[in-house]
């Protein structure tokens, strides 16, 4: 597909389908397929191919494209290959194609695409370039005056795990120690931002040195890797070996694991075998509002895009106030309830299905068989659909902690107010535990800071949406490997990746991500291009794992290992690139270990700090049949709660 048109269907699509995020639902890609000839079977083959692992609701537009029509950096130098293969027009070919220019320029454009507002001395146009260069001034500063490193020959020996450095190499560290310096001020956040004018500048060299450029459909704006990616992650990445697809296989064929790969459980049905709760099934009211002028998706579409609005009064009952928060699915707002005038919070959620729905029901329900007072969770009240799906909560006052920390980066530095946030995350997950749920989406954004009755700070959990059973009740199923896991890639844990039934244990890992997040302020997941093997190499680093993921966990993996890890003796993430026949897989590496990128030089650790780091160490320990409970972990010196642990030990 030609560029400018490429550029210009993606923009209808962002524009008329997509939701702020550039996300479309799958249902909606379907239907678009087989609405130009389609079938269901060829729709559905297609979509899995623009699966990243993430979400199975939604897709990116980008990702939908590049799948339909290619990518559009290979339009882009098909476009340029053939402009400059193209002979000199003669003078009479020019005069027609001036004529044929003007007479569309008088004609409006079939699509309008929002248009890009920057700075004047701002980068109009993404800079292109080939595939298969590999920029090393965007991973790796300071790299003027060192020989490039040559691809070792394929085979299964890697010297560079087995003598991996025991101290960092202050190259590769650079950037993550920078951002993370134990004496920033109060006003830290605005101090660190560039001027304008040191934007331009920046933004020229990085022209100048062939960098790539990545669209942000937030803010219609291009960004360069280094000045955005590798500063905010958790732990930089840094590329290694390439591999090509025969050469990984053959090695992978000479150095095998044993007894892999696992045999799969047979998968039976659902029944109330082992469920922890014993509350039955129910029967549960949804109302649906009927609207008489309202028939059709375009009507639902043109009538709901805006809603609702601040004093609507939504099912005759709750009136609008403001918005309070949004995320990829949901956006919430604050309400008032007319009948009882109590504040609820209701969330509109985008591509609810009945199904969904059920989920959200059945998760509340074992909620509140384990917190029947809701000390810990909000209670679901009901959900009704109006266009779209509705949910209504019990209301937290207070905020979330992703916000506290970009308004305040020091409240986390004070390791108390950590504290504070591990304390409460281990209540609830001991609670979700007993409820045999698992949250599945960790992140610090998911973490209300309230306060007790008695006016204590405390932190509660929220937002089930994508919470799951735990796989000791499924009878056999692994929803982790059917369903392409669930939850925030960034707080994955490794079976997660690996597509190991997920117990509870996960959130355990996942809160511990979310701990060290909140204390540096930079995050493991940036953005839609940050993938699977990106969070894994980083979680490597963090753990000081130099021989990757352990091989008893791979074993256990039902995916194919040989091509998304390296082989023996390292067993570290591998990422696809190209297509067949010129298929090869970029290694990834963490440039640093262990957790002084996060919390400062391991020699200037308090005894509080040390603490800190080896309760985050044990929580995110690879295996999760070696990492610690919740229940366990509350009896660690970092959180002090051994009498909650004990009482947990005692309860029938």
């Amino acid at each position: 597909m030609d560029a400018d048109v490429r550029c210009q269907v993606e923009g209808m699509f962002r524009s008329t389908l997509a939701d702020p995020n550039g996300l479309l639902v799958r249902e909606s890609c379907i239907e678009f397929l087989l609405s130009i000839g389609g079938t269901p079977e060829e729709a559905n083959a297609l979509l899995k191919e623009c699966d990243r692992g993430r979400d199975d609701t939604h897709i990116s537009v980008t990702n939908f494209l590049d799948v339909l029509c290619g990518p559009a950096e290979l339009a882009a130098g098909r476009e340029a290959k053939d402009s400059a293969e193209q002979p000199p027009q003669t003078s009479e070919a020019s005069d027609t194609g001036k004529q044929t220019l003007e007479a569309s320029a008088k004609e409006p454009p079939l699509v309008q695409t929002p248009k890009v507002q920057s700075a004047p001395e701002r980068i109009e146009e993404k800079p292109q370039i080939k595939e298969s260069e590999v920029v090393k001034e965007a991973e790796e500063p300071s790299t003027e005056g060192k020989a490039e490193e040559q691809p070792a020959e394929p085979g299964p020996a890697d010297p560079a795990a087995e003598e991996a450095p025991d101290k960092e190499d202050p190259n590769l560290t650079t950037t993550a120690t920078t951002a993370t310096a134990e004496g920033m001020q109060e006003d830290d956040s605005t101090a660190t931002l560039p001027t304008p004018a040191e934007e331009v500048k920046v933004e020229s060299e990085a022209c100048d040195k062939g960098v790539e450029f990545h669209h942000d459909p937030s803010d219609m704006d291009w960004y360069y890797e280094s000045s955005f990616m590798q500063s905010n992650r958790l732990v930089k990445v840094k590329e290694g070996k390439r591999w090509k697809e025969m050469d990984l296989l053959q090695a992978w064929n000479s150095h095998p694991i044993p007894r892999w790969p696992p045999r799969m459980p047979p998968c039976g049905p659902v029944s109330a075998d082992g469920d922890p709760t014993s509350i039955g099934d129910a029967w549960v009211p949804v109302h649906v509002h009927v609207n008489p002028g309202l028939v059709g998706q375009w009507a639902r579409q043109c009538t709901r895009e805006y809603r609702p609005y601040p004093g609507e009064v939504m099912r005759k009952r709750y009136r609008i106030e403001h918005a309070i928060g949004a995320g990829h699915f949901t956006r919430a707002y604050l309400a008032t309830d007319v009948e009882t005038n109590e504040k609820v919070c209701i969330k509109r959620h985008n591509g609810l299905t009945v199904e969904l729905l059920t989920d959200l029901l059945t998760i509340g329900r074992r909620i509140e068989s384990v917190d029947p007072e809701f000390k810990c969770f909000s209670r679901l009240v009901e959900a009704f659909f109006d266009m779209v799906g509705y949910t209504v909560e019990t209301l937290f006052e207070g905020r979330n902690c992703t916000e506290i920390c970009r308004t305040n980066p020091m409240h986390f530095k004070n390791l108390d107010n950590l504290r504070v946030v591990a304390v409460g995350c281990l209540r609830g997950l001991k609670l979700l535990a007993e409820a045999g749920v698992v949250h599945c989406d960790m992140k610090a954004d998911n973490f209300m800071w309230t306060k007790t009755d008695e006016g204590e700070p405390t932190v509660r959990l929220v937002d089930f949406g994508c919470s799951r059973l735990d796989s000791r009740l499924e009878s056999g199923r692994n929803w982790s490997f059917a369903e392409g896991g669930a939850g925030h890639i960034g707080k994955w844990a490794p079976e997660m990746m690996l597509r190991i039934p997920i117990t509870d244990k996960a959130d355990v890992w996942g809160h511990a991500v979310a701990l060290l997040e909140l204390y540096c302020g930079r995050n493991m997941w940036n953005e839609e291009e940050d993938t699977v093997e990106y969070m894994l190499a980083q979680a490597l680093g963090l753990v000081n794992s130099k021989s990757g993921l352990p091989e008893k966990l791979l074993r256990r993996s039902p995916l194919d290992i040989r091509q998304l890890y390296t082989p023996s003796p390292a067993y570290f993430p591998v990422q696809r690139l190209g297509v067949a026949p010129n298929i090869s897989f970029k290694e990834l590496r963490p440039a640093t270990w262990g957790l002084a990128c996060v919390l400062g030089d391991e020699s200037e650790w308090d005894e509080m700090k040390t603490e800190l780091a080896n309760y985050v160490c044990k929580s995110m320990n690879l295996d999760p049949d070696d990492r610690p409970s919740a229940v366990e972990l509350m009896s660690h010196k970092f959180v002090g709660m051994e009498a909650e642990a004990a009482a947990s030990d005692l309860s029938p």
